[in-house]
């Protein structure tokens, strides 16, 4: 079975990618913690169409789903119905 040599830059990658994971996924102790979820306050969908309503729902769910291409269509179809 052949045997591998460590170079240093392999060495130092390493070192580097450890440093990046322990400091970069931690936050930082100045930064302002979330709102619990009780005071957190929904933001209400004021329309008198339901067809641009119902557009609209499923557009932010493609939204969350990270197809914002999809998305932005339906929501120019909400805004069509009702421009309010």
């Amino acid at each position: 079975m052949p045997r591998f040599k460590r170079s240093p830059l392999f060495l130092a990658a390493g070192v580097h990618l450890a440093l990046v994971v322990s400091f970069g996924c931690t936050p930082p102790e100045s930064q302002e913690k979330a709102a619990p979820a009780e005071t957190v306050t929904k933001i209400p969908i004021t329309t008198s169409s339901d067809e641009a309503r119902a557009l609209f729902l499923e557009g932010r769910q493609l939204v969350e789903r990270l197809r914002a291409a999809e998305a932005r269509e339906l929501f120019q179809r909400a805004i069509e119905l009702d421009e309010n």
